[in-house]
C-alpha cells in the first residue's frame, strides 16, 4: 500500500511543478494545481444503508457484495468495463467517503470555487 501512496504523492508533485512552470503568476499556478487534482481522480461505486441500521444487517449486506463481487462472472465483467473491484469493510468505506470529501472541499477551495 505505501507504494500506491508514494506513487500517488510524486503524481501529485509532478502535476504541481508542470503547472508552476506553465503559470504566469503564483495564483494561477494555484489554480492550475488545484485543477489538475481533477485529472487523477477516479470514480468509486459505494453501498449505503440508512443512519441507526443494525449491525448485523450491515455486515450481512457487506458480506453478500463481498461475495458477489468476487465472483469470477463479476471480475470478468468489470475487467470488460476497465473497472477494478475493491471490496471491503463499511468502516474502510466510511473512511474513503470522508478522505473524498475533503479531497473536494480542497479541491474547491483552492479553485476559489462555491456551492449553489
Amino acid at each position: 500500500m505505501a507504494s500506491k501512496a508514494n506513487a500517488a504523492k510524486k503524481s501529485t508533485e509532478t502535476f504541481a511543478s508542470v503547472w508552476d512552470a506553465l503559470a504566469d503568476t503564483p495564483e494561477q499556478a494555484a489554480n492550475l494545481r488545484a485543477r489538475s487534482e481533477l485529472m487523477r481522480q477516479n470514480a468509486w461505486v459505494g453501498l449505503a444503508a440508512p443512519a441507526r441500521t443494525p449491525r448485523d444487517i450491515v455486515d450481512r449486506l457487506n458480506d453478500a457484495v463481498n461475495k458477489a463481487m468476487a465472483e469470477p462472472a463479476m471480475q470478468s465483467r468489470l475487467k470488460f468495463l476497465g473497472m477494478t473491484s475493491a471490496a471491503g469493510t463499511p468502516g474502510a468505506f466510511a473512511e474513503t467517503f470522508r478522505a473524498e470529501q475533503q479531497t473536494w472541499a480542497n479541491v474547491m477551495k483552492r479553485a476559489n470555487l462555491t456551492t449553489q
